[in-house]
């Protein structure tokens, strides 16, 4: 890794000497993430659970009817379960929830 990288120059550093070594210190990476497609997703679960009345599905097979990998796939499931379209845990069915 590029050494200037490593190090910041003393006004990054608040009046440290230049040089001296940034602990936890990342670079800014852009953000990788896709809004537009992570709602379209959201959305697409949501009709998935709305129009299927009586729906129940484990993680599992919430991963292969969405097309998902198990961390995005329990994002996607916790947050409907945060706005109140679902219940359930990763470890239970998910549900919608009765209004």
């Amino acid at each position: 890794m590029d050494s200037n990288r490593l190090y910041a120059s003393e006004e990054r550093l608040g009046g440290k000497a230049p040089g001296a070594r940034l602990t936890g210190w990342r670079p800014s990476l852009p953000d990788r993430r896709n809004h537009a497609s992570r709602e379209e997703l959201l959305r697409r679960v949501r009709a998935e659970f709305e129009e299927l009345v009586g729906l129940k599905l484990t993680l599992a097979q919430a991963q292969r009817l969405f097309g998902l990998r198990e961390d995005a796939c329990v994002r996607v499931l916790n947050t409907l379960v945060r706005e109140g379209l679902l219940s359930g845990q990763p470890d239970e069915l998910y549900m919608r929830r009765q209004t």
